[in-house]
Formats: structure tokens, C-alpha cells, sequence
């Protein structure tokens, strides 16, 4: 269940701090805000996310294969995890994850 989401959005720049899991709920609300052709640079703080699913992996994927930089923060371990065994072990160089940080 999605708890809370919060964001802001400064030029091409999207901040967006999650209060529950990066998985399916989180990211179709991010989705319904907006539109991934109008962002240069996405910051997720996950630092109160406990798991991470698949969509979560292919929100990453696609915004990656569409220019934009994505920054990850406290992603939970399982994040990882899964972009491995799904093969995408590349788009984890392309990531940015930042590891006791806040946004």
C-alpha cells in the first residue's frame, strides 16, 4: 500500500522521496504525476522503502534508455538483487546509488 509519496520538481530536475516500498504502487503514482520526456534527472529517496520489486527495475530501465539520469538513494538490498538476475547488470553503472544519504 502506497503510504506517502512526496516531490518537487526544480527546472528538468524531479526529487521525489517515497514513504512506503519502490514497487508497483510507487511507481504508477510516480507515473500518473508525470511524464519521463519532461525530465533531464530523476532522484528516488527509497531510505524508507523495505523492498523493491520488478517494476521498480523497469521504471529505471526505460527512464535510462531515455536519457534521463537517475539517482537512486538508500535503495533497499533487494533492488540490486533483482537487476541482476534479470541480466541488467549494465544499468547498474548507469545508476547513480547514493548509500546513507537523504535527498
Amino acid at each position: 500500500m502506497l503510504k506517502k509519496l512526496e516531490f518537487y520538481r526544480k527546472d528538468s530536475q524531479l526529487y521525489i522521496r517515497l514513504d512506503s516500498d519502490f514497487n508497483y504502487p510507487s511507481i504508477k503514482k510516480i507515473e500518473e504525476l508525470i511524464s519521463i520526456e519532461d525530465v533531464e534527472s530523476i532522484t528516488i529517496d527509497c531510505s524508507y522503502s523495505k523492498v523493491a520489486d520488478t517494476e521498480a527495475v523497469k521504471f529505471v530501465y526505460f527512464a535510462l534508455k531515455t536519457g534521463v539520469n537517475i539517482t537512486v538513494v538508500n535503495p533497499p538490498d533487494v533492488f540490486a538483487k533483482i537487476i541482476k538476475v534479470l541480466g541488467l547488470e549494465e544499468i547498474l553503472n548507469s545508476i547513480n546509488i547514493v548509500k546513507g544519504g537523504k535527498v
